[in-house]
């Protein structure tokens, strides 16, 4: 069954893909709604009606991938969109590097933290892409912090 995240990727796909072949692809309906049955994972017409089906299958770019992905996406996904974090004008995105968050930690604690020191340090970042360490008693991680107008 696709989950949201198959589609977020199918769309980020499908929109690198439009731009690359100037077509206007757009999912017409996703057939593995039902996951009894093997259907692709997505079905795509264009303003022409052509049509351009959609498998895709996750491919761990290194070893424990889903693991460290989980770990980020308990780490930073909370703070997306956080009001504090908005600097008008500004597109702010933070990565962390793989295994940037150690085992053993109490994650319900990181995004207070990670909040905590973003807070303070993103409006006094300059333009650019920056390394940012954020660091309490138990844990510390060093986050990428890219700030553009």
């Amino acid at each position: 069954m696709t989950s949201k995240h198959d589609k977020y990727v199918i769309e980020c796909w499908l929109r690198l893909y439009n731009c690359l072949n100037g077509t206007t692809f757009r999912v017409h309906d996703c057939p593995d709604r039902d996951s009894s049955k093997k259907n692709v994972d997505a079905v795509c017409r264009d303003d022409a009606g052509r049509s351009l089906a959609i498998e895709h299958t996750l491919i761990q770019p290194f070893d424990g991938e889903k693991k460290d992905t989980a770990r980020f996406m308990e780490a930073l996904a909370p703070l997306e969109n956080h009001p504090d974090l908005v600097l008008p004008g500004y597109l702010v995105m933070a990565n962390q590097t793989v295994g940037a968050i150690p085992t053993g930690v109490d994650w319900t604690q990181i995004p207070e933290e990670v909040l905590k020191g973003l807070k303070s340090i993103l409006p006094t970042l300059p333009d650019g892409v920056k390394k940012v360490k954020i660091a309490v008693s138990k844990w510390s991680a060093e986050l990428q912090i890219s700030k553009c107008k």
